[in-house]
């Protein structure tokens, strides 16, 4: 009988409830694995390429993925910040609510649109630095120092680069995975 309280407590609730819960779980889920995706895939496989076709190609990464994760990460921290809400109704006056719903949902809602204030400012030094390597690769051509980045100390390399952008970007793949799953324990 316990394993089926949490299912039938959540066909309890209210229809906007239910819908806030399932479109903050699935958009911050989705996501996590999004951006996940990014540093796991992409960046090893962009690595196989010369450092101004990788420039290029993160380039055009980067603004796919800053076009689609804020929406994302809004409508999840959105969601989460509703149920917070409706669970802070609850309270009365100083009193302290027992139950970890509301905390767990004010985890999620925090988490998981904190990626765009860390995008810009904990990744805004190595950004910058990829984008300046972008443009200043376009024109280079097989053979020239530019090309094989002759000269350039390592840790102005792009493929350096990228790999510092990778660990940032998976602190971002977390933080919207922790904030998924407290929205998940939230509803257990």
């Amino acid at each position: 009988m316990p394993e089926h309280s949490a299912q039938f407590h959540f066909q309890q609730l209210p229809g906007l409830v239910r819908t806030a819960h399932i479109v903050g779980v699935t958009s911050s889920a989705f996501l996590s694995g999004y951006i996940g995706c990014f540093s796991i895939a992409m960046v090893p496989t962009l690595g196989l390429a010369p450092a101004p076709l990788l420039a290029q190609q993160f380039e055009s990464a980067y603004n796919i993925g800053a076009s689609t994760a804020p929406f994302l990460a809004l409508t999840g921290g959105i969601s989460f910040g509703y149920l917070m809400w409706q669970q802070g109704k609850a309270l009365t006056g100083t009193e302290l609510n027992p139950n970890s719903t509301f905390y767990l949902y004010s985890a999620a809602a925090i988490l998981i649109p904190s990626i765009v204030p860390f995008t810009l400012l904990a990744m805004k030094r190595v950004n910058n630095r990829l984008h300046a390597k972008a443009a200043a690769l376009k024109n280079a051509q097989p053979g020239d120092d530019a090309w094989n980045e002759v000269g350039i100390p390592e840790e102005d390399k792009v493929k350096t680069l990228l790999g510092k952008w990778t660990w940032f970007n998976a602190t971002r793949s977390v933080l919207t995975g922790v904030g998924a799953l407290c929205g998940i324990l939230a509803v257990s």
